[in-house]
């Protein structure tokens, strides 16, 4: 136990004690007075000698009180306290579970999640922090009683998402608001962010302790589906081998059923094609990890789309490069004579500007606002044809001959060479569009959205080699793809831990509930129906799939133990010591009363 000051410069007031000292050593100088020799024959001599000393002890006895007094009301201005050590298991305590994919791994007939939830309820306090470590670390209950805390641990559920363990440590550090303890319950198969053990250095040297339990055990089988390579009408997937031996792995993919054999921590690849809109792939093999054996994918319809091709000067290129995917119906209109029906995609190309009807362009512009889409191929004199709202650059002069560069690459520019180009026009994007090949800071295809539809101007003319590039059919099939506004199977299969954005809150049924959100994290396996739509999320992660740990890390879960920690107290005796100081001057008070001073 130690004694301490809070306010140092508090004891300051302690000089008061230097005037009351000054006070009592002077002494007043003494006076001679006439009394008579008789009295000192009265009383006997030691009866006087015992009265001079008893009066001195009176008198020292008022300065004692006086000098406490005043040192004790003078030390209270310090804040004085004691500091003691006191020993506690979990106070201010703050758990972490981890409900990611790998929770669900089973452990001799349970799983790391339900051995998650036997040690926490053993260590339960009065007061509990709770935060569960999934893709997106959650901070579930704060200062929760333990009848509260159970309650919501028996309706939760792991999820099928990748693991954020070092950023659910950070978290749980930051609910404690200062010192206190973290236990995280894991198997710490980190999958992403920050790395547990690095997080635990940082709680630790801010004073907070942290205890790693593992949940984790023995050697484990397993076989996974980790990745996934998705066109629209066709696809491969990954199925690794986490074993140590070579495993015939059998795997049913729509009604077909394959065996493949693997190499101990191996790959091996499978194509597929889809015959609809739905197509699920399992892992037939029993193991001890079954998130990752399945997997739900959605398809758009393959429905043809309608076409309207609108040049005077047809080209057996531009046509066929159009029906390359085979999922378009075209038609071809010569200006003057357009038809007035409604078309998915507007492609123009080798117009006659004199044949072009006034408002014809406007017309156009609102098909495309009421969803269209439209695609405008540069021809010799496009600077000069008015394309109003539809065309999203600004044309100047023709420039000579430049070699082209990508961009952005993305579903459309994928494994796309253009090349060098000549004749093309000097060309500025208009706000809200964006670049997606250019050629000396001039764009050579861009894209933009108008109103509910899309926009696209390429700027190669049909003069140049391109036409004969295998590149060509593939790169105006993807662009009348894509201002069509059809779905891609890119953006109907996510991955588990990807957060679905809607522009408002809608209505959605997960594969454990519905819910109306407009933000939505995708955390469990399956088919979700937004309106109308149908996505799926799987879990494709490898890393998630390699659910051996270290069981080096941590305590074992089986007999895991909180240490006694020794936690520094202190306690402010400032009020005792001026309750204190008080008493000496009620003392001193009373004494001087029966002194007779007043």
């Amino acid at each position: 136990m130690a004694i301490g000051f809070e306010n140092i410069l508090g004891l300051w007031a302690l000089l008061a004690l230097i005037p009351l000292i000054i006070l009592y050593l002077i002494k007043p100088k003494p006076q001679e007075i006439q009394v008579p020799s008789l009295m000192f024959f009265i009383k006997l001599a030691g009866s006087n000698i015992k009265s001079s000393f008893l009066r001195n002890i009176l008198r020292d006895l008022l300065f004692i009180f006086q000098f406490l007094a005043i040192a004790l009301i003078a030390l209270s201005f310090a804040e004085p306290y004691i500091q003691y050590e006191k020993d506690v298991i979990g106070e201010n305590l703050a758990f972490i579970i981890d409900i990611s994919a790998s929770s669900q791994v089973n452990e001799n007939g349970k799983t790391r999640f339900d051995l998650s939830l036997e040690g926490v309820e053993k260590i339960l306090g009065n007061k509990n922090n709770l935060i569960l470590a999934k893709s997106v670390p959650l901070f579930a209950l704060k200062q929760k009683s333990k009848k509260e805390t159970m309650d919501f641990l028996t309706k939760l559920k792991p999820t099928e998402s990748k693991s954020k363990i070092g950023d659910a440590i950070i978290m749980a550090g930051e609910s404690l608001e200062g010192d206190g303890r973290v236990v995280v319950f894991s198997d710490f198969i980190n999958t992403e962010g920050i790395s547990p053990i690095v997080a635990k250095n940082v709680l630790e040297s801010k004073g907070i302790k942290v205890d790693f339990i593992n949940t984790g055990k023995a050697e484990k089988r397993n076989f996974g589906i980790v990745n996934l390579n998705l066109e629209n009408d066709k696809g491969s997937l990954f199925v690794k081998n986490f074993n140590d031996k070579e495993e015939i792995v059998k795997l049913r993919i729509g009604d077909q059923e394959k065996d493949l054999k693997i190499s101990p921590n191996s790959v091996e690849t499978l194509s597929f094609q889809p015959q609809g809109e739905f197509l699920s792939a399992e892992i037939l093999n029993k193991d001890d990890f079954a998130p990752d054996n399945k997997i739900n994918l959605v398809f758009p319809e393959k429905t043809k789309l309608s076409a309207l091709l609108i040049t005077n000067k047809k080209s057996i290129y531009l046509e066929s490069a159009v029906l390359s995917s085979g999922l378009v119906r075209l038609d071809v209109a010569e200006p003057p004579v357009i038809p007035t029906n409604d078309y998915d995609v507007y492609v123009i190309s080798s117009i006659d500007k004199s044949k072009i009807l006034a408002g014809t362009f406007e017309d156009l512009a609102k098909k495309v606002e009421n969803g269209a889409g439209l695609i405008i191929h540069v021809q010799e004199d496009s600077s000069s044809i008015g394309y109003k709202d539809v065309l999203n650059v600004n044309l100047g002069k023709k420039q000579q001959s430049a070699q082209t560069t990508i961009d952005q690459v993305n579903k459309i520019t994928r494994d796309i060479e253009i090349g060098r180009i000549k004749d093309f026009f000097a060309a500025t994007l208009k706000d809200k569009t964006t670049s997606l090949i250019s050629t000396n800071n001039q764009t050579v295809l861009s894209i933009a959205n108008l109103g509910k539809g899309r926009t696209a101007f390429f700027n190669v003319q049909e003069a140049n080699d391109f036409k004969f590039s295998p590149s060509y059919p593939i790169l105006i099939s993807r662009l009348v793809e894509w201002v069509s506004g059809k779905e891609d199977v890119k953006a109907l299969n996510y991955k588990t831990g990807d957060r679905y954005l809607t522009e408002s809150d809608v209505k959605i049924e997960t594969p454990v509930g519905t819910t109306l959100t407009n933000n939505l994290f995708l955390e469990y396996q399956g088919i979700y129906k937004v309106n109308n739509k149908k996505i799926s999320a799987n879990l494709i992660s490898e890393q998630e799939s390699g659910i051996n740990v270290d069981e080096k890390l941590g305590d074992k879960i089986e007999s895991f133990q909180l240490k006694t920690l020794k936690k520094k107290e202190k306690k402010d005796i400032s009020f005792l010591i001026l309750i204190l100081g008080g008493l000496f001057v009620l003392l001193e008070l009373i004494y001087a009363k029966l002194r007779g001073d007043f």
